[in-house]
């Protein structure tokens, strides 16, 4: 007798309706299909109740026949008590009895005929109604071995050492145990990580798109793993103490991270508060006497020196988890360790061996857990599939409802690194996932831990070194690991659950079991292409929905490619919550030599055709099929639509900005009659060209007065305007000026400003508008108003530009140093002197604040915004670093010293002033190491909230001013250069999702445009070919993730070096170059708006819902290709709103003309 006899699947609901787990008192349809040729006497379902102990036999009916099959059903009604239910068939024919059940590879789906009873299929029968956080499913999650981590103290220090430490005297060593003959350990080795190194890097983490921490054991103890507890209710004074827990708690929140604590109840350490067998602790403990209130704690058999241990080691006494005193003191009472901590501010725990945990313990400490926090999140260390687990003879109920809300997935680590390393094919890894899904409720199976590494074993990086093929060099064999890593990092952040990342594996650490696989972070030597790659991979599961929550359809492709299908259809993820619609298909290859060439039916979830995410490109269907070629060890993901509507998981740090575009141009720079651009007609006339252009922002590269060499980057004042920005015509229609006296200027070339002569022309005009004003008989209402409002900054200003002019330009250091040193008195007989010119510096300043609101508030009637630039820090020969010079080195000095006086007072006051004037500030630094730090942004985020502030990096500052931007979700600047090759034609640049938050610049930033890159790249191009190419990288950075795009005017130009505009760091001035009259023409607003509008509709507008599904024609049409595909019904009910299973394509071409199994079933969401 064949298993071709009979057949049912548990994969498959047109076999198991619905699939998988159900909740108590649901009906669950089962059906049976048994060759024609078989006479059959009698159909049984045989099923047993675990929790009841008792079986229960169900009939099954006939419901019909075809050419080959009867088919015989059964509906058989959940108990009401959660627990597992099993079940498998038995057949009475005329001579015999025959059983079919699940095969003997342990695995769900298709069964196997026997003649004696057969292993049963599972159900999980869950408490109807239980359910998981729902924050927890949509994050990332980063273990952390605190000692290993990071030291937070300045100078390195470590604190709170015990007697006998071995601290090692280099970051970088590795971890060792110090042991005597008996293997005991003797010395614990540190290397001094603590809170502060996790709280200063939580930047970092935010940059790998951390949303909630696990953090090893924390709490008092000797040993440097920290699982012999010592005192529950205090931090390790080697990693800090409970206030800072707190604070770290708190910092996270505010950056949308939690923490998660390592709770280890089944045993306490030795030298404990509790045990205290060496009297280390004031307290009398349980080893000391029997009169101890810990006394009956442990587990004694012969007092003092007899007791039960973890495992054997005597350091590790096991507890009486039900003794009521313990209960007490862990759960129940009003000082008890969960809620202590949850006022810390924890969201939650993962309970080391779970296993060892009574199941009442478990339910009380739940309880207790979720009326603290309905929300806090309890995890469980299981090492098997949690939802069978036999542990001590007693089948666990962790997954039941009462008890765990996720558990470590080492399963799903095992299977993918067996698939990884050869160990299993593509189809046993699908149904070994299958498996897991159909025995985890759907909710669990959403939020399991699913890890890559932990502490328990050995480092990823060196697991996907083995198995290799033979010959390699250690090059190769390292090249490889990490390419396999790399895919696994694929599979992990696309897979349902929530990813863990154990801390330094995405940085490349290598190392075998404990304790090598607890060596310490490798900071400044990370393996960078395993960082990026694992940042990528993190933002492409915070931007779409669909990995997190869409329904999974897992795919199998001959033996060496595995794949799988995310969904949310009509617009509710597999929760029935509001979720973006779209499809997603991942496909890896595992083979190490061999590429693999697939054609996938994949009409069913792509209309026409899909985005090839990795290679930033879209592809057609062909007659309803994606053709993929994969190279070994590769990866490809396929996405229905490209951009997700929802823009952002909660504390994801990328919701500063919408996606817009915008154009840089300096004010001075636009064709104004007067010599220089100006604030005048022509500005207003640009805004209009970007409305029209389709953009939103305008970046303005300088506004403040230029000080030392004209350079924007070293202005004479971070407050004032610059006068020359001052339209004269508005001055005229004021009564000001004559208009006669606006001709006149000097003669210029053509599309060039001579910035040695126009100035002191427009000085002329600015000094008759002021004698004039002076002379008016009414002076506006707003002039007082400004000069009080402004006197803080106003008054030190026109001094200084009077005493500037007065000593012929000299640096303020050589002027005299009654003056350079702000004596009063000098100061005081300079006003009384210069008094009148004074005023004309301040009357230049009403100007141009006049002019600039009323410019921002035309703008913005256009729905246009504006950016502009400051230098991070003032000149040294700045009228700030003057008014300063008591408290910094007159001569010098660190001009960051003053700007952090009064918790960084000076910076408040200049960005409360910019924000007067524009909606975004980018800070650009003047020198290489200048740069702010941590308190900077905290105090400024204390003062303004969410900061408005680009940071204007171009990729020149530190890593850890990298991480300040992740940590306070400050975007920062990334520039798109042109291609190096020749022609361009190899220069394809994709821009990283994970940049998503930056402010991406054609060309360069400042300096060199992009035309200008392309002419060095190819000597001698020009005309169309070149203007082509250049339009083509401005709309390659239109279609790129960035949230903000700004393209100088001269691009659009096709301008040359000659336009260059802003230098930064450069003292030298840049005025020269303006646009020309035609430059603002309609025909160039709309060859800007065209791609920009294109890339936003892209972006903005949802693909077509309507999916090809396949059609019965087109089934006769393909023949074997569609025989098995069957439309799903839609849910009845939220409560069957779960992973199904139906029928998809059983084959796929492959290129070389052989037919690949692929799976024959998937599991996908029936709402």
């Amino acid at each position: 007798m064949t298993s071709q006899t009979m057949r049912h699947d548990s994969h498959d609901i047109r076999f198991r309706k619905p699939f998988g787990a159900a909740a108590a008192g649901e009906r669950v349809r089962l059906r049976l299909k048994i060759d024609r040729s078989l006479p059959v006497t009698s159909v049984q379902c045989v099923v047993w109740l675990d929790k009841a102990g008792r079986e229960e036999r169900h009939e099954m009916q006939w419901e019909g026949a075809d050419e080959c099959w009867n088919a015989y059903r059964v509906e058989i009604t959940l108990p009401e008590l959660p627990q597992l239910v099993w079940y498998h068939f038995q057949i009475g024919t005329p001579d015999r009895t025959l059983f079919y059940g699940r095969r003997d590879h342990g695995f769900g789906g298709e069964g196997q005929v026997r003649e004696t009873p057969p292993p049963a299929w599972q159900i999980t029968v869950y408490e109807r109604g239980s359910t998981t956080p729902a924050w927890f499913r949509d994050r990332i999650m980063y273990q952390i071995f605190v000692d290993r981590f990071r030291n937070g103290h300045p100078d390195g220090r470590v604190t709170g050492l015990r007697p006998g430490s071995l601290i090692h005297a280099h970051w970088n060593d590795r971890p060792i145990y110090i042991k005597n003959e008996q293997g005991d350990v003797v010395r614990w080795d540190f290397f001094g990580g603590n809170l502060a190194g996790v709280r200063q890097k939580l930047g970092y983490l935010k940059s790998l798109g951390v949303g909630v921490i696990y953090l090893n054991p924390v709490f008092e103890s000797p040993s440097n793993h920290k699982y012999d507890t010592a005192d529950y209710h205090r931090i390790d004074p080697m990693f800090g103490d409970n206030e800072q827990f707190a604070e770290l708690c708190r910092e996270a929140e505010r950056l949308g991270i939690r923490i998660i604590l390592d709770g280890v109840f089944s045993h306490t350490g030795s030298d404990s508060l509790y045990f205290n067998r060496y009297g280390n602790y004031p307290t009398l403990g349980a080893w000391q006497s029997p009169d101890s209130p810990y006394y009956k704690w442990y587990k004694f058999e012969e007092y003092p020196s007899k007791y039960k241990c973890w495992w054997g080691i005597k350091v590790l006494p096991e507890v009486n988890e039900l003794e009521p005193s313990y209960l007490d003191f862990v759960i129940r009472g009003e000082n008890s360790v969960v809620k202590f901590w949850h006022e810390k501010g924890i969201s939650g725990w993962r309970l080391d061996v779970a296993d060892e945990l009574p199941d009442e313990f478990l339910q009380l400490f739940r309880e207790r857990l979720k009326d603290l926090n309905p929300e806090a999140v309890l995890i469980g260390e299981v090492w098997e599939d949690a939802s069978n687990k036999i542990s001590y003879g007693k089948r666990r109920d962790y997954l039941l409802g009462r008890e765990l809300d996720s558990v470590m997935n080492y399963p799903f680590r095992s299977i993918a690194a067996d698939f990884m390393l050869g160990r299993a094919d593509a189809w046993r890894t699908h149904l070994a996932l299958m498996t897991m899904a159909e025995h985890y409720p759907l909710h669990h199976f959403y939020s399991m831990m699913n890890l890559i590494g932990s502490h328990d074993v050995a480092r990823i990086l060196t697991v996907m070194g083995e198995n290799l093929p033979v010959g390699l060099s250690g090059e190769e064999q390292d090249r490889l690991a990490v390419r396999r890593l790399k895919l696994l990092i694929l599979w992990q952040m696309t897979f349902p659950g929530v990813p863990s990342i154990y801390y330094g594996d995405e940085a490349g650490v290598r190392g075998g079991t404990d304790p090598d696989n607890r060596s310490t972070y490798p900071w400044g030597n990370e393996n960078r292409e395993l960082l990026e790659w694992t940042r990528e991979m993190a933002a492409l599961r915070l931007a779409y929905d669909v990995f997190r929550t869409g329904s999974w359809t897992s795919l199998a492709f001959g033996e060496s490619v595995y794949g799988y299908v995310r969904e949310i259809r009509d617009g509710k993820d597999v929760f029935g919550r509001p979720r973006e619609n779209n499809a997603a298909l991942v496909v890896m290859n595992r083979s190490t030599d061999r590429p693999a060439h697939l054609s996938i039916p994949a009409a069913e979830w792509f209309a026409d055709g899909a985005y090839d995410f990795l290679a930033d490109e879209e592809v057609r269907l062909e007659d309803g099929r994606l053709d993929v070629t994969l190279g070994p060890l590769e990866g490809k993901i396929f996405l229905r639509s490209r951009w997700p509507v929802r823009e952002r998981v909660d504390g994801d740090g990328a919701e500063n900005m919408e996606r817009a575009a915008g154009i840089l141009l300096p004010v001075t720079a636009l064709p104004s009659p007067h010599g220089i651009g100006d604030l005048g007609e022509a500005a207003r006339r640009f805004v209009d060209f970007l409305a029209e252009a389709g953009q939103t922002y305008w970046q303005i590269p300088d506004i403040h007065p230029r000080g030392e060499g004209g350079s924007p980057r070293l202005p004479d004042s971070a407050f004032a305007g610059d006068p020359q920005l001052i339209d004269p015509s508005a001055l005229v229609r004021e009564g000001l000026l004559k208009e006669e006296e606006l001709s006149g200027p000097p003669a210029l070339e053509a599309g060039r400003t001579d910035i040695e002569r126009i100035p002191a022309w427009k000085d002329g005009l600015l000094r008759r508008a002021f004698a004039q004003f002076r002379r008016g008989k009414k002076i506006p209402a707003d002039w007082d108003t400004f000069v009080q409002e402004e006197k803080w900054w106003l008054e030190d200003w026109a001094q200084f530009a009077v005493l500037r002019r007065h000593h012929r330009g000299k640096p303020w250091r050589e002027w005299p140093k009654t003056l350079a040193r702000r004596k009063k008195q000098a100061l005081d007989k300079h006003r009384e002197q210069f008094g009148e010119e004074m005023e004309y510096q301040k009357f230049l300043q009403y100007l141009f604040f006049r002019q600039w609101r009323e410019l921002r508030d035309y703008a913005a009637g256009r729905g246009i915004r504006l950016i502009v630039d400051v230098p991070l820090t003032a000149g040294s020969d700045s009228c700030d670093a003057w008014v300063h010079t008591g408290t910094h080195d007159p001569d010098g000095g660190a001009p960051l010293e003053w700007m952090k006086a009064d918790g960084y007072g000076w910076w408040k006051k200049r960005l409360g002033h910019l924000l007067k004037l524009a909606d975004l500030v980018r800070l650009v630094p003047v020198e290489q190491g200048v740069e702010p730090d941590d308190g900077f942004f905290a105090e400024l985020g204390r003062t303004f909230g969410r900061l408005p502030v680009i940071a204007g990096d171009a990729g020149r500052i530190s890593p850890e001013a990298e991480e300040w931007k992740w940590k306070y979700g400050i975007p920062g600047t990334k520039v798109m250069r042109a291609p190096a090759s020749p022609g361009g034609t190899g220069g394809k640049a994709r821009y990283p999702l994970r940049e998503a938050n930056h402010v991406l610049y054609v060309g360069s930033d400042g300096g060199g445009a992009a035309q200008g890159a392309f002419d060095a790249a190819r000597p001698g191009s020009g005309g169309t070919e070149t203007e082509a190419e250049v339009w083509k990288r401005i709309e390659a950075a239109y279609r790129s993730y960035a949230k903000i795009v700004i393209v100088p005017l001269r691009d659009c130009l096709r301008a040359g070096p000659e336009a260059r505009t802003d230098a930064p760091g450069e003292a030298e001035d840049d005025r020269e170059w303006r646009a020309p009259r035609d430059a603002l023409s309609p025909e160039r607003a709309r060859r800007l708006a065209a791609p920009a509008l294109a890339a936003d509709e892209a972006a903005r507008i949802r693909r077509p819902e309507k999916i090809n599904r396949p059609t019965e024609q087109t089934a006769r049409q393909h023949g074997p290709l569609y025989s098995h595909w069957r439309q799903v019904p839609p849910a009845s009910s939220p409560a069957q709103r779960r992973c199904a299973a139906v029928a998809v394509p059983r084959r796929c071409r492959s290129g070389e003309g052989d037919l690949l199994l692929t799976c024959r079933y998937r599991a996908i969401s029936s709402g």
